[in-house]
């Protein structure tokens, strides 16, 4: 044997059970210390989540951080983390493994901070802004572990553990549960941590292993457990003279959070006010009429059962609202679009009130104009002013007020002619889905589109039914009766009614939602028509010519607007009233006794639960669900160790069988077999037919201080000696075998003794093997023949 196998195959085992017992320990103190890190997300998200994002991302950088510390390079360390963090990462936050989900993981490498950043705690439920939770847990683990298990640096590995701490709470919100607590508690683990590492000698260069005496031991624990406990109660007595009454500094208030609209009333609830007391008010007025000849309030996506409104949030390019100075339309189809010619319009506000300020199709800019008394109060703050490019919708946070003037640059939108769409398709465009909409609205849509093939011809069908058939009334005085509002009901009383009868707010809303359900991504804006002006001056806008209409968008055209709503001179008839019956007076009943007033707290409301929130109940809950996630991870890797343990179990009935046969000679015969397969495991001998000898020969190259020729040779002797064979010359056999395993044992690592116990060599016979890849590449070779053969005899007709 070589002087390199030598060395190779010299013994090793109490450095492999010392380097193994290291890693056991700092993968034990890691997890623990992580977890507590993790407590500092306590007021992010409930306890549920957070222990599940804390048992999955600390097992995740863990057990990273084992597998590379016995690597020689870390070259490949950022990539293998992302990689399996991603793909750990949707069962971290509750979801399950799918591609849309592997996507979201994916994003959330980059993006989850900002959307842990932005959104107002908790965040339980969240998936965008819990990966930011889960990704810090797992870096923290994968730091803590390299620093002590690849470096030995007790100091350091401590160090990236409050690290990760500090990143919670700087990323957390301003509610804290329990900071002592969880301050106290990772101290604790640190210490007990550094005291291990220290008594096993693992402080590598970092530090001194130092020998502790028995004697000295429970002066030595006595004395730490001091230390701790007068640095705990430093710190709690210290820490809020420290911090006074000053609000935490957190990075959330660094960054400005988009603006969710979603907290403004749609303008399209208020919309009877156009009919009724804002009917001949003057709401603004321009300075031209744009070309398509609209002044738009907003854009509305989403449709909930209730009301129809902008998508907020993240939803998508529609949802996103900006500040002006940085809103910019997103690529795609959105963006994509074509849109109307250049227009510059001013704008002076009059009655009209609220946040949604009125623009054109597409704002580019907008610039405040101080009005004419010069009142500087009166213009138009541009710190407030958001805008949605992809919607054309521009909010005021701060709200309008009479007198402020502002110029609005941008295009207007497209007005083409039917021969212009003719067969366009409709653009590739994703809304938020419509919920909660009644079934007679697919039902009437499906009879009135019929096999129309082409979608603007599904749209007019839907835009002439809705003129046709219905008739208009905004329910004011001297008008029939027409109930306000466009909810779930609302529309299946429109539609299922022997009349149709509504204005503007239902008959576009129930088109919408028509053209939703035969495949056309269909919005409702809502609007001003603004009149031809009869000669230079300023128009005045007034409340009756506020609208609503649909727009659907066609690929290379842009958005196409549809006008749903009857003439408003086209009244219904009047319906002859039901006779009503008079019912027979009944007994009157004694009114019901007062019932005691019950207030309800909101939880996310100042003075709720989150202010009552009992510390001790969400801290057993935290650690209720850790170690049930724990368990779970127990009871998996005992799942998966049951594989080994049969094959473990398997060899070793084998080998009594073999021990305990009844004929010496079988015995014998056995455990010159029992030491071949302990051989072919650790992959130093083959069968393939060969004599006990040839074997021998082939184990000797590898172990020559072995005297496996002499036990070969025994074996010969036992097989085809005459005579019968004694029991104690068999017994003494086996005992030689298990002398010359045990040195066989001592000779190999514990690592590569063990996976040699739960290898398949030895039960997998090498005529099976042959026959396996024989047959695999056999049907190989058939899968290959039938794919070629007909080209083959293509190839031939075609030379003949």
């Amino acid at each position: 044997m070589s002087e390199e196998r030598a060395r190779r195959k010299a013994p090793r085992h109490p450095e492999q059970v010392s380097e193994m017992r290291g890693l056991a320990i700092d993968g034990v103190g890691a997890l623990l210390a992580t977890l507590v890190m993790a407590a500092g997300f306590a007021a992010t998200a409930g306890p549920g989540t957070l222990a599940r994002i804390a048992v999955v991302g600390s097992l995740v950088g863990v057990g990273l951080g084992l597998v590379w510390a016995r690597r020689s390079s870390l070259l490949w360390l950022p990539v293998g983390t992302v990689l399996l963090a991603v793909v750990v990462g949707p069962l971290a936050v509750g979801l399950l493994p799918s591609p849309d989900a592997l996507i979201g993981a994916t994003r959330g490498v980059v993006t989850s901070w900002k959307d842990l950043l932005t959104t107002t705690p908790p965040v339980d439920g969240d998936p965008h802004a819990l990966y930011a939770v889960y990704y810090t847990v797992v870096l923290s683990a994968l730091a803590t572990t390299l620093a002590s298990a690849r470096f030995g640096r007790s100091a350091a590995a401590a160090g990236c553990a409050l690290v990760g701490l500090g990143a919670a709470v700087w990323l957390g919100s301003f509610e804290v549960v329990m900071p002592a607590a969880v301050g106290v508690t990772l101290l604790v683990v640190l210490l007990a941590w550094s005291a291990v590492r220290a008594r096993f000698g693992l402080t590598g260069r970092a530090g001194t292993a130092v020998t502790v005496t028995r004697r000295v031991r429970p002066v030595r624990a006595l004395a730490g457990v001091g230390m701790v406990a007068v640095a705990a109660a430093t710190a709690v007595a210290v820490a809020p003279l420290a911090v006074g009454t000053q609000d935490r500094a957190l990075l959330r208030d660094r960054v400005e959070p988009p603006l969710d609209v979603r907290q403004f009333v749609s303008p399209l609830v208020g919309y009877r006010n156009y009919r009724g007391p804002l009917r001949s008010a003057e709401l603004f007025t321009v300075d031209h009429r744009p070309a398509d000849g609209k002044v738009r309030l907003a854009a509305l996506e989403k449709y909930d059962g209730v009301v129809f409104g902008s998508a907020g949030g993240r939803s998508g390019d529609s949802g996103v609202y900006e500040r002006l100075s940085r809103a910019r339309a997103r690529g795609g189809a959105w963006a994509d679009l074509p849109r109307g010619p250049e227009e510059r319009i001013t704008l002076t506000v009059g009655d009209h009130t609220g946040v949604w300020t009125p623009g054109i199709a597409t704002v580019e800019q907008v610039t405040p104009v101080t009005d004419s008394g010069g009142d500087g109060d009166r213009t138009l703050p541009l710190a407030t002013l958001y805008a949605n490019p992809a919607s054309g919708t521009l909010v005021t946070t701060t709200g309008l007020e009479p007198g402020m003037a502002y110029e609005v640059s941008g295009r207007s939108g497209v007005n083409p002619s039917d021969g212009e769409v003719a067969d366009a398709p409709v653009a590739d465009i994703v809304l938020p889905p419509a919920e909660n909409v009644p079934e007679v609205v697919a039902a009437r849509a499906s009879e009135v589109v019929g096999d129309e093939p082409t979608p603007l011809g599904r749209a007019r069908a839907l835009e002439s039914y809705l003129r046709s058939a219905g008739f208009y009334s905004s329910g004011q005085s001297g008008e029939v009766r027409s109930r306000a509002g466009h909810s779930a009901d609302r529309i299946d009383v429109l539609l299922d009614s022997e009349q149709m009868i509504g204005d503007e707010e239902q008959y576009a809303v129930a088109m919408a939602l028509m053209a939703r359900s035969v495949g056309l991504p269909a919005r409702v804006v809502v609007g001003f028509d603004v009149p031809s002006p009869d000669g230079d001056g300023q128009i005045s806008v007034t409340g009756d010519m506020a609208s609503v209409w649909v727009e659907i968008p066609f690929s290379d055209v842009g958005w196409m607007v549809f006008a749903p709503t009857p003439e408003r001179d086209k009244v219904p008839q009047q319906l002859a009233p039901e006779p009503k019956t008079s019912p027979q007076p009944k007994s009157i009943q004694p009114p019901p006794p007062p019932q005691e007033t019950v207030e309800l707290v909101s939880a996310s409301s100042p003075g709720g639960a989150d202010e009552q929130l009992d510390r001790w109940a969400w801290l057993w809950a935290f650690l209720l669900d850790v170690l049930i996630l724990l368990g779970r991870a127990l009871l998996l890797g005992l799942l998966l160790a049951l594989a080994p343990a049969a094959i473990v179990l398997v060899k070793m009935r084998r080998t009594r069988s073999r021990r305990d046969a009844a004929d010496p000679r079988e015995r014998v015969a056995g455990g010159w077999d029992d030491l071949v397969d302990t051989f072919v495991d650790l992959g130093a001998a083959r069968r393939d037919g060969a004599t006990r000898r040839e074997v021998a020969d082939r184990v000797a190259e590898a172990y020559p201080d072995l005297a496996v020729r002499a036990l070969a040779g025994g074996a010969d002797a036992g097989a085809f000696a005459p005579g019968d064979l004694a029991d104690e010359q068999a017994a003494g056999y086996w005992e030689e075998i298990d002398r010359v395993r045990s040195e066989v044992r001592d000779t190999h690592p514990a690592v590569a003794w063990w996976r040699s116990r739960v290898s398949l060599r030895s039960l997998i016979s090498e005529d099976r093997v042959r026959s396996l890849r024989s047959g695999g590449r056999g049907l190989l070779g058939r899968v290959i023949g039938r794919i070629r053969g007909p080209r083959r005899a293509h190839d031939r007709e075609w030379i003949r």
